[in-house]
């Protein structure tokens, strides 16, 4: 008790210099909660944006000497894209899995994906794009934040064939015209001397929460067409 009246004391003594250290303790204290802030919204937003809506909180893939990711090596281009090794042994993987107890509750979510790189023509109209082969039943599981815009999920199961809403709106401009459901949609790509072509159709319209130039390119379709074409990649 006598500590703390000693110590008023000496806060009523010297005024000026107890309302200037309490100014700065006051300024201290809410550039770190606005910085908390900042910062907080800044996790979410890229929980949203790429780990909700592309990545995942993790990825299983084959060993490389190369590191690469989801795109590959590096954003796909055919001629020059690499040769990036698939998965093997993807049964065990799938039934290792069950095993863990977060997963067995349905507490973590996983998915398969296999990564490939085509040429893509609708009409007269033609891009190289990045193309996702998915499981849409749990591939909307893992990613939650992609919003369907156009079509069933479920035709991703059917030879069918999801465009981001922003190259849709590209192809649209560039032929004049809608895109209608069930319209052919051609997957080609140049390798090893010959072409790899695969066909499926136009089933719906997606968009990712970001826009940026790979993610506005991203084709998510059958994943039975895009083991069809080379240069694959399977991923967990």
């Amino acid at each position: 008790m006598l500590i703390l009246k000693i110590a008023l004391r000496n806060l009523k003594r010297h005024t000026r210099k107890t309302l200037l250290i309490g100014v700065l303790i006051t300024l201290g204290m809410a550039f770190l909660f606005t910085s908390n802030a900042v910062f907080e919204s800044t996790n979410r937003g890229l929980k949203s944006s790429f780990i909700r809506s592309l990545t995942g909180d993790a990825v299983i893939s084959a060993q490389s000497d190369v590191p690469y990711g989801l795109f590959g090596v590096e954003i796909p281009i055919i001629s020059s894209y690499e040769n990036i090794p698939a998965l093997a042994g993807y049964s065990e993987i799938n039934e290792r899995l069950k095993e863990i107890p977060e997963i067995a509750a349905g507490k973590w979510k996983w998915t398969p994906l296999v990564s490939a790189a085509a040429s893509l023509e609708i009409d007269s109209f033609q891009l190289v794009v990045p193309l996702f082969g998915i499981d849409p039943e749990s591939y909307f599981s893992v990613c939650s934040d992609i919003k369907i815009e156009r079509g069933s999920p479920g035709s991703l199961s059917d030879g069918g064939i999801f465009l981001n809403a922003r190259l849709a709106g590209n192809i649209e401009a560039e032929l004049g015209r809608p895109l209608e459901i069930g319209e052919p949609v051609t997957l080609s790509m140049y390798s090893d001397g010959s072409f790899h072509i695969r066909k499926g159709i136009f089933s719906g319209i997606h968009s990712y929460i970001s826009y940026t130039e790979p993610l506005d390119r991203i084709v998510l379709a059958d994943a039975s067409i895009v083991r069809g074409l080379p240069i694959t990649l399977q991923v967990i």
